[in-house]
């Protein structure tokens, strides 16, 4: 029978895959927080990109303990949520239209790969399908660890 060892496994034993992420070891948990409401008369509509801000360089994003919350908009609004080249890298479109609700961001550890960002990462999310509703609002949550 024959053993393998993940990550943490494998640097204290010093195996030839020892080194981990900075945010592996002893990295603190940290919350990204920005809420966007739309302004009546420019309401973002379809194709139209919202900016969240920065996350550091390093940081490792939690995909199960981030999240969107929104408040009802017009039924079909999708929104995703990436950076500048991958617009849905982090959560595809995802309807947040029909009714108030939280999503989380599950692509960030699709395949059971960890994400961490080697530069700082500017969120961004586009719309499609359907524009947003006068007044409506949505807040990005991210929990990411750094040391």
């Amino acid at each position: 029978m024959s053993n393998f060892e993940a990550t943490q496994a494998a640097a204290a034993s010093g195996g030839a895959r020892g080194k981990l992420y900075a945010s592996s070891g002893a990295g603190k948990l940290r919350s990204f927080t920005s809420t966007y409401t739309s302004v009546t008369g420019s309401e973002p509509q379809v194709a139209d990109t919202i900016e969240w801000g920065t996350l550091p360089a390093g940081a490792r994003i939690h995909g199960n303990l981030s999240s969107f919350n929104y408040a009802v908009g017009n039924a079909g609004m999708t929104l995703t949520l990436g950076d500048a080249d991958d617009d849905n890298f982090i959560l595809a479109a995802t309807d947040m239209g029909t009714g108030a609700g939280v999503t989380t961001l599950p692509l960030v550890n699709v395949n059971g790969a960890v994400y961490v960002n080697t530069s700082p990462l500017t969120l961004i999310s586009t719309l499609a399908v359907d524009e947003m509703l006068a007044d409506q609002v949505i807040t990005l949550t991210i929990v990411y660890t750094l040391d």
